[in-house]
C-alpha cells in the first residue's frame, strides 16, 4: 500500500509539473509527499557485476526523508549506525539512486529554483553538480548497470543521459494521460535490463485509475506491455532482478 501511495503521489507531482510548473511556494514543484525513508539499492556484489567493488561498503542504505523539516538524502548502515545527512540543503532533495560502483548518487532537486532537475554527488555528499539544466519536472533517475547512462522521467516522458550531461535524448514520448495508449501515459523508470538494452517503467493514468508495467528499448524505442490486466488497477514501481530474468 505504501508503494501505491508513493506512486500516486509521484504522479500528482508530474501532473502539476506538466501544467504550469507552479505548484509550491515561489513557483517550485514539491516532491512526492510520501517518499519518506524510501530506500534505494546498495552496491551490487561481485557476482552481479564486472566492476571492481574493492572498498565499497556493502551495508549502507541511501534514502530520503523530511525528518529535518524538508526533504534531504541520508545514508545509514543496516545496523542503524552512522545516520548522515548527505545533502544539507534547504531545497527539496529526493529520488536518490546509487551508482553500480557505489561512488556516486544521482538525485532530483529543486535547489536551483523552479521544478526539479537532476544532480550527482559523491556517496559521502561531496562534489554536488548538475546533470541536466532544463528543470522540467525531472525525477526518478536510475543508473544503467554499467554506470554509463542514467534513465529519468521528464514531465512524464522517458529520457536517458550520460552522467556528465551529454547525449541527452528522449526514448519514450508521453501522451495526455486521459487518452494515452497503454504504456504512454506519464511514466517513471524502474531499472535497466541485465544487458542495459531495455528499461522497465510504469505508466499511469490517474483519471482512469489504471497503469501498466512496461519496458522500452533504449536504442530503438520499442515498447512492450508487461502487465496491464485486470483493469482498472494501478501497477507501479517495477524492478528488474539482478540476472535480468524477472521483473518484480
Amino acid at each position: 500500500m505504501a508503494r501505491l501511495i508513493r506512486a500516486i503521489a509521484a504522479l500528482l507531482v508530474l501532473l502539476t509539473a506538466c501544467s504550469d510548473g507552479d505548484s509550491g511556494p515561489n513557483g517550485t514543484a514539491s516532491p512526492p509527499a510520501d517518499r519518506t525513508a524510501s530506500t534505494v539499492r546498495t552496491p551490487l556484489t561481485p557476482s552481479q557485476t564486472s566492476l571492481d567493488l574493492t572498498g565499497v561498503p556493502p551495508e549502507i542504505i541511501y534514502f530520503n526523508t523530511n525528518r529535518d523539516g524538508n526533504f534531504e538524502i541520508y545514508s545509514v548502515k543496516t545496523d542503524r549506525s552512522d545516520l548522515t545527512n548527505l545533502t544539507k540543503n534547504p531545497a527539496y532533495d529526493f529520488d536518490p539512486d546509487l551508482s553500480p560502483d557505489g561512488e556516486q548518487i544521482v538525485f532530483a532537486s529543486n535547489r536551483d529554483g523552479g521544478n526539479p532537475k537532476l544532480f550527482i554527488m559523491s556517496s559521502d555528499g561531496s562534489d554536488v553538480h548538475p546533470v541536466t539544466d532544463k528543470a522540467s519536472g525531472e525525477q526518478a533517475p536510475r543508473w544503467s548497470r554499467d554506470g554509463k547512462r542514467i534513465a529519468f522521467s521528464r514531465s512524464g516522458s522517458l529520457w536517458v543521459v550520460n552522467p556528465d550531461g551529454t547525449d541527452e535524448r528522449m526514448i519514450m514520448a508521453s501522451q495526455p494521460e486521459q487518452t494515452a495508449e497503454d504504456c504512454r501515459a506519464g511514466s517513471f523508470p524502474g531499472g535497466w535490463s541485465a544487458d542495459d538494452k531495455r528499461i522497465t517503467y510504469y505508466a499511469a493514468s490517474i483519471s482512469r485509475g489504471e497503469g501498466q508495467i512496461c519496458t522500452v528499448g533504449v536504442d530503438d524505442g520499442d515498447i512492450e506491455v508487461i502487465v496491464s490486466e485486470p483493469r482498472p488497477a494501478l501497477y507501479a514501481e517495477p524492478a528488474w532482478s539482478p540476472d535480468g530474468k524477472r521483473i518484480a
